[in-house]
Protein backbone atom coordinates (compact mmCIF):
# COMPACT_ATOMS: atom_id res chain seq x y z
CA UNK A 1 0.00 0.00 0.00
CA UNK A 2 2.84 2.56 0.93
CA UNK A 3 4.68 1.30 -1.96
CA UNK A 4 1.60 2.67 -4.55
CA UNK A 5 1.18 5.53 -2.21
CA UNK A 6 4.82 6.66 -2.89
CA UNK A 7 4.43 5.69 -7.08
CA UNK A 8 1.10 8.03 -7.32
CA UNK A 9 2.48 10.83 -5.58
CA UNK A 10 5.61 10.49 -7.95
CA UNK A 11 3.35 10.72 -10.74
CA UNK A 12 1.22 13.54 -9.56
CA UNK A 13 4.85 15.44 -9.03
CA UNK A 14 6.08 14.81 -12.11
CA UNK A 15 2.78 15.66 -14.19
CA UNK A 16 2.99 19.20 -12.07
CA UNK A 17 6.67 19.82 -13.19
CA UNK A 18 5.92 18.69 -16.87
CA UNK A 19 3.27 21.26 -16.57
CA UNK A 20 4.91 24.04 -15.23
CA UNK A 21 7.76 23.08 -17.26
CA UNK A 22 5.63 23.65 -20.73
CA UNK A 23 4.55 26.91 -19.31
CA UNK A 24 7.58 28.20 -19.04
CA UNK A 25 8.74 27.20 -22.38
CA UNK A 26 5.53 28.56 -23.77
CA UNK A 27 5.53 32.14 -22.38
CA UNK A 28 9.46 32.39 -23.20
CA UNK A 29 8.43 31.64 -26.86
CA UNK A 30 5.07 33.72 -27.02
CA UNK A 31 6.93 36.48 -25.81
CA UNK A 32 9.61 36.55 -28.32
CA UNK A 33 7.16 35.96 -31.09
CA UNK A 34 5.58 39.31 -29.74
CA UNK A 35 7.97 41.29 -29.45
CA UNK A 36 9.30 40.40 -33.05
CA UNK A 37 6.02 40.75 -34.45
CA UNK A 38 5.27 44.21 -33.22
CA UNK A 39 8.95 45.46 -33.58
CA UNK A 40 9.02 47.53 -30.59
CA UNK A 41 12.64 47.77 -31.09
CA UNK A 42 12.60 49.22 -34.60
CA UNK A 43 12.52 53.02 -34.44
CA UNK A 44 11.41 54.59 -37.69
CA UNK A 45 11.45 58.07 -39.32
CA UNK A 46 8.75 59.32 -41.69
CA UNK A 47 9.27 62.50 -43.64
CA UNK A 48 5.75 64.46 -45.03
CA UNK A 49 5.47 67.96 -46.69
CA UNK A 50 5.88 70.46 -43.74
CA UNK A 51 8.15 68.23 -41.02
CA UNK A 52 10.38 65.46 -39.98
CA UNK A 53 8.48 63.22 -37.42
CA UNK A 54 9.58 60.49 -35.89
CA UNK A 55 6.86 57.66 -34.87
CA UNK A 56 7.52 54.83 -32.25
CA UNK A 57 5.71 51.43 -32.96
CA UNK A 58 2.67 51.42 -30.64
CA UNK A 59 2.57 54.99 -29.80
CA UNK A 60 -1.32 55.82 -31.47
CA UNK A 61 -1.06 59.77 -30.53
CA UNK A 62 0.83 60.40 -33.70
CA UNK A 63 -1.39 60.41 -36.46
CA UNK A 64 0.06 60.99 -39.93
CA UNK A 65 -2.32 60.90 -43.37
CA UNK A 66 -0.74 58.19 -45.14
CA UNK A 67 -0.34 59.88 -48.16
CA UNK A 68 1.74 62.34 -46.78
CA UNK A 69 4.16 60.13 -45.47
CA UNK A 70 7.57 59.06 -46.62
CA UNK A 71 9.94 56.59 -44.42
CA UNK A 72 13.74 58.14 -44.89
CA UNK A 73 15.07 56.52 -41.99
CA UNK A 74 14.69 52.81 -40.12
CA UNK A 75 16.54 52.16 -36.75
CA UNK A 76 16.95 49.01 -35.02
CA UNK A 77 17.40 50.04 -30.77
CA UNK A 78 19.73 48.43 -29.61
CA UNK A 79 19.42 46.43 -25.95
CA UNK A 80 15.85 47.30 -26.04
CA UNK A 81 15.10 46.49 -22.39
CA UNK A 82 12.14 44.41 -21.16
CA UNK A 83 10.46 44.16 -17.90
CA UNK A 84 8.48 40.76 -17.82
CA UNK A 85 5.92 40.51 -14.24
CA UNK A 86 7.17 37.94 -12.03
CA UNK A 87 4.01 36.52 -10.95
CA UNK A 88 1.52 35.05 -13.26
CA UNK A 89 -1.96 35.98 -12.66
CA UNK A 90 -5.22 33.73 -13.02
CA UNK A 91 -7.32 33.13 -16.15
CA UNK A 92 -10.62 33.34 -14.53
CA UNK A 93 -10.28 36.12 -12.47
CA UNK A 94 -9.21 37.65 -15.40
CA UNK A 95 -11.90 36.90 -17.65
CA UNK A 96 -14.59 37.79 -14.87
CA UNK A 97 -13.13 41.20 -14.42
CA UNK A 98 -12.99 41.97 -17.83
CA UNK A 99 -15.26 39.34 -20.09
CA UNK A 100 -14.66 41.29 -22.89
CA UNK A 101 -11.13 40.24 -23.45
CA UNK A 102 -12.78 36.86 -24.70
CA UNK A 103 -15.47 37.81 -26.15
CA UNK A 104 -16.03 36.77 -30.15
CA UNK A 105 -11.95 35.79 -30.28
CA UNK A 106 -11.77 33.81 -33.08
CA UNK A 107 -15.24 33.76 -34.19
CA UNK A 108 -15.86 32.28 -37.72
CA UNK A 109 -12.82 30.85 -38.09
CA UNK A 110 -11.10 27.50 -37.59
CA UNK A 111 -9.48 28.48 -34.08
CA UNK A 112 -13.49 29.09 -32.98
CA UNK A 113 -14.06 25.52 -31.62
CA UNK A 114 -10.54 24.79 -29.69
CA UNK A 115 -10.37 28.36 -28.28
CA UNK A 116 -14.11 27.77 -26.68
CA UNK A 117 -13.38 24.57 -25.05
CA UNK A 118 -10.07 25.81 -23.18
CA UNK A 119 -11.77 29.27 -21.94
CA UNK A 120 -14.88 27.13 -20.29
CA UNK A 121 -12.58 24.10 -19.68
CA UNK A 122 -11.62 22.96 -15.83
CA UNK A 123 -8.41 23.79 -15.74
CA UNK A 124 -8.81 27.32 -17.00
CA UNK A 125 -11.03 27.91 -14.11
CA UNK A 126 -8.72 26.15 -11.48
CA UNK A 127 -5.45 27.74 -12.54
CA UNK A 128 -4.45 30.37 -9.54
CA UNK A 129 -1.45 32.92 -9.41
CA UNK A 130 1.80 32.09 -9.46
CA UNK A 131 5.46 33.45 -8.99
CA UNK A 132 7.79 32.46 -12.37
CA UNK A 133 11.80 33.52 -12.26
CA UNK A 134 11.74 35.99 -15.10
CA UNK A 135 15.54 35.35 -15.54
CA UNK A 136 14.84 31.63 -16.69
CA UNK A 137 13.29 34.06 -20.06
CA UNK A 138 15.64 34.29 -22.24
CA UNK A 139 14.88 36.71 -25.04
CA UNK A 140 16.50 36.99 -28.61
CA UNK A 141 18.50 40.15 -29.47
CA UNK A 142 18.19 42.75 -29.57
CA UNK A 143 15.54 42.74 -26.64
CA UNK A 144 16.99 42.27 -22.90
CA UNK A 145 15.66 41.38 -19.77
CA UNK A 146 15.59 44.63 -17.49
CA UNK A 147 14.78 44.94 -13.59
CA UNK A 148 13.00 47.76 -13.00
CA UNK A 149 14.17 47.77 -9.24
CA UNK A 150 17.50 47.52 -10.06
CA UNK A 151 17.88 50.44 -13.07
CA UNK A 152 20.06 53.38 -11.45
CA UNK A 153 18.21 56.08 -13.70
CA UNK A 154 14.15 55.66 -14.80
CA UNK A 155 13.16 54.40 -18.14
CA UNK A 156 10.83 56.13 -19.27
CA UNK A 157 11.38 55.31 -23.21
CA UNK A 158 13.25 52.19 -25.35
CA UNK A 159 11.37 50.20 -22.88
CA UNK A 160 7.93 47.90 -22.23
CA UNK A 161 6.85 46.14 -19.34
CA UNK A 162 4.96 42.45 -20.33
CA UNK A 163 2.52 40.77 -17.89
CA UNK A 164 1.03 37.34 -18.82
CA UNK A 165 -1.60 34.88 -17.17
CA UNK A 166 -1.41 31.36 -16.73
CA UNK A 167 -1.50 29.21 -19.78
CA UNK A 168 -4.30 27.07 -20.18
CA UNK A 169 -3.54 23.80 -21.96
CA UNK A 170 -5.70 21.01 -23.78
CA UNK A 171 -5.33 17.47 -22.57
CA UNK A 172 -2.65 16.86 -25.55
CA UNK A 173 -0.55 20.29 -25.12
CA UNK A 174 -1.26 21.42 -28.75
CA UNK A 175 -3.10 24.40 -28.15
CA UNK A 176 -3.43 26.62 -24.89
CA UNK A 177 -4.66 30.02 -24.19
CA UNK A 178 -2.74 33.00 -22.54
CA UNK A 179 -3.51 36.66 -21.40
CA UNK A 180 -0.76 38.82 -22.34
CA UNK A 181 -0.57 42.60 -21.68
CA UNK A 182 2.15 44.93 -22.87
CA UNK A 183 2.71 48.64 -21.64
CA UNK A 184 5.36 51.04 -22.42
CA UNK A 185 7.71 52.27 -20.59
CA UNK A 186 8.80 50.60 -17.34
CA UNK A 187 9.58 52.97 -14.13
CA UNK A 188 8.42 55.99 -15.77
CA UNK A 189 5.03 57.07 -17.48
CA UNK A 190 3.18 54.35 -19.46
CA UNK A 191 2.45 55.92 -22.68
CA UNK A 192 0.77 53.18 -24.57
CA UNK A 193 -0.47 49.46 -24.41
CA UNK A 194 -2.49 46.74 -25.52
CA UNK A 195 -3.70 43.12 -23.72
CA UNK A 196 -4.77 40.49 -25.35
CA UNK A 197 -6.68 36.04 -24.47
CA UNK A 198 -4.46 34.60 -27.16
CA UNK A 199 -4.23 31.36 -28.32
CA UNK A 200 -1.62 29.71 -28.59
CA UNK A 201 -0.60 26.43 -30.61
CA UNK A 202 2.65 24.28 -30.54
CA UNK A 203 4.80 24.43 -34.07
CA UNK A 204 7.20 21.73 -34.00
CA UNK A 205 9.30 22.17 -30.39
CA UNK A 206 8.39 25.54 -30.21
CA UNK A 207 5.05 27.69 -29.56
CA UNK A 208 3.57 30.28 -31.07
CA UNK A 209 0.82 32.55 -30.84
CA UNK A 210 -2.71 32.96 -33.62
CA UNK A 211 -3.43 36.79 -34.50
CA UNK A 212 -7.00 37.42 -33.16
Amino acid sequence: MKTYLYILVCFILIGCSSYEDEEINAIKDVINEYLLRNEFAVSRTYKTNTRTTLKKPRVDSIIIPLEKVVLINTNLIKHYKVFISDSLFSLIQRKNNAPWLFANNYKNTKYSDVYQKLITSTNFKTLDNKKIQPYSIILNSPYKLADKYKESTPIRINAISIYCSRICFDSDRNFGVVVLKHSMGINGVNYSGKESALLIMKDGESWTYIDI
